[in-house]
């Protein structure tokens, strides 16, 4: 697959992931019985403070919705054949950074909306993790590409 085609892929595949993670915290308000049993949104209906508890429960939802828009800016580079430029770095960059604040904001979200009401609903420790994880890879990346793009200018400067 080429880059251009690799990036356009990438683009369609991003908004549909944050339509995904709009439309989750929208349902968990409107229906939260007709989300799956995982959720913590479907508990929603037993807890007395509904709107400020489906706000906290948005908020690791809302990080990773702006995480992927990030992601949605390095594929646009990626389809233009831009990789390799500060622009580029600093999407991955941003990725990272708002991935690494969902995966933090997703235990404390999930007290906040439900320890009140007495509800338990134990934050996922493996997608914590690997939020926390991809996180830190991606942001690693963004540097290493960042100084390579430095680089690459620098060369190109000389000769």
């Amino acid at each position: 697959m080429t880059t251009h085609r690799l990036g356009l892929s990438l683009r369609a595949a991003t908004l549909a992931v944050i339509a995904l993670l709009l439309l989750i915290p929208l349902l968990g308000v409107a229906a939260p019985g007709s989300l799956p049993a995982g959720l913590a949104f479907r508990q929603l209906a037993a807890t007395p403070a509904r709107l400020p508890a489906a706000l906290a429960l948005a908020l690791p939802y809302l990080a990773a919705a702006l995480a992927f828009a990030q992601l949605h800016r390095f594929a646009t580079r990626l389809h233009g054949m831009a990789v390799f430029s500060l622009a580029a770095a600093e999407a991955l960059r941003r990725f990272g950074g708002w991935l690494l604040l969902a995966a933090l904001l997703l235990p404390a979200s999930r007290l906040a909306a439900l320890g009140p009401a007495g509800l338990i609903a134990p934050a996922p420790l493996l997608g914590c993790a690997v939020g926390l994880a991809i996180g830190l890879v991606f942001l690693s990346f963004a540097a290493v590409l960042r100084e390579a793009t430095r680089a690459t200018e620098e060369n190109a400067a000389i000769i």
